[in-house]
């Protein structure tokens, strides 16, 4: 008994130490704090009951004051558990199947304090939602926000229909720090990755406030997420796109073109091909803005080929303008060339593997090329996408090492730009840069 005596105090002390630390970078109450966390779920109520009954069974400890503790804490875990039973009406049939909870963003409990406020996530989603459907040429499914007990505290999760897209760590109470090229990342905080490719530190708001006033851009952590959502969901558009959007799309043209439907469903088109087709140019990361474009070009197409490969390669011209303003920032495109003997490499290298066409290199030579693409796409793009003109006989091959590299690159073709585009050509990559 009197060994519990003594360490009892200590125990409560620490407890409240640690109290006060967690909570340390959030404004809430410490009320808000205790009830957000502990009434999540029933089980740290139902573990101290344990807890209690099991300190109850020492000898020399009072019986009586345990077991009304721990009783309390059970009926606590009891009312908790009940009440989310009851928070969760029956899901119909058309709910579980509706699309909404397909982008699903799961989070540490230490970043539950991103969400609310003026510029929490919640604000923030609905605005990234809009400006990335507009990008991509089609509705993006809502992300779904909860929390996860897997992840660890400062963890995310991006998941959709089951499979995670990206997992990554963001640090709340700090700032994240970026400078506008690269090469000129501060030397203070802690280094970490953006999935566009950029480079950044993690900094306090004091650090940050004198990093802006050099020039550097300056994330909230609420950004970070942001930023990390929209690259990740560019980078798998192909994959959100399905049936139903590409249904849309297909109703959508129908509306404004019906004769060109007509003629093109006559010569075979259908919701699938249309959607694979589209699938294709999304993996090429060219943006479904003119629907009424892809439908006309494979119209054209069919029924002589309807390989989905093919098809999209036959759209690419009747897209320039698209692909020209998606890779136009003040009206200059920036764009890597490759030296001939680069080309040659990969037009002897092409092969098909499924339903696309690959670069069949050694493993170690196809690492080189993807480690060289990130490279320069990481320096010469710095957060926009990098066009990469070759010729047709080598886009396919090198179209397949761009998607491997995380920077964001796009493979073209000198007749996938709109005439008279300005193109800046910010670097040539020569066989040495591979060995």
């Amino acid at each position: 008994g009197q060994g519990l005596l003594t360490l009892l105090p200590a125990l409560v002390s620490a407890a409240a130490a640690a109290l006060m630390v967690s909570r340390s970078a959030s404004a809430s109450p410490l009320i808000e704090e205790l009830a957000g966390q502990l009434l999540v779920s029933p089980w740290p109520l139902a573990g101290g009951a344990v807890a209690l009954l099991s300190l109850g069974l020492f000898p020399g400890v009072s019986k009586l004051p345990m077991i009304r503790g721990a009783a309390l804490l059970g009926a606590g875990a009891w009312w908790v558990a009940q009440g989310r039973a009851g928070d969760s009406p029956p899901v119909s049939p058309a709910a579980a199947q509706a699309p909404s909870g397909d982008l699903v963003l799961e989070l540490g409990m230490g970043l539950l304090e991103l969400t609310d406020g003026p510029g929490g996530l919640m604000s923030l989603l609905p605005r990234v939602r809009s400006e990335l459907s507009e990008r991509l040429g089609f509705p993006v499914p809502p992300v779904v926000v909860r929390d996860s007990l897997d992840l660890r505290a400062t963890e995310y999760a991006l998941v959709f229909r089951g499979g995670t897209l990206v997992r990554g760590t963001v640090r709340p109470g700090r700032v994240f720090v970026v400078s506008q090229s690269a090469g000129a990342m501060p030397d203070i905080g802690r280094p970490a990755d953006l999935p566009d490719g950029r480079t950044g530190v993690w900094v306090t708001e004091t650090d940050a406030r004198e990093l802006a006033a050099t020039g550097h851009a300056i994330l909230t952590p609420q950004r970070v997420l942001a930023e990390a959502i929209s690259a990740e969901l560019r980078r798998h558009a192909e994959a959100i796109f399905d049936l139903e959007r590409a249904d849309e799309l297909l109703r959508a043209v129908r509306e404004s073109h019906p004769t060109l439907m007509r003629e093109a469903e006559s010569r075979g088109l259908n919701v699938t091909l249309f959607r694979r087709t589209c699938a294709e140019l999304l993996w090429a990361s060219i943006p479904l803005s003119d629907p009424v474009g892809v439908v006309a070009a494979i119209c054209e197409a069919l029924p002589d080929e309807s390989d989905p490969e093919a098809l999209a390669l036959t759209a690419r011209p009747r897209l320039a303008a698209v692909i020209s303003d998606h890779l136009a920032a003040d009206g200059t495109i920036i764009a890597v060339a490759l030296a001939p003997a680069l080309e040659q490499e990969l037009a002897e290298a092409v092969t098909r593997e499924g339903s696309r066409t690959v670069a069949a290199l050694p493993p170690a030579r196809s690492a080189s090329w993807v480690d060289l693409l990130d490279q320069v796409g990481r320096e010469c793009g710095w957060g926009r996408p990098l066009a990469v003109v070759v010729e047709a006989r080598c886009l396919l091959p090198l179209q397949s090492l761009c998607r491997q590299a995380r920077a964001e690159l796009v493979a073209l073709q000198p007749t996938d730009l709109a005439p008279g585009m300005q193109i800046e050509y910010v670097a040539r990559l020569e066989p040495d840069h591979l060995s």
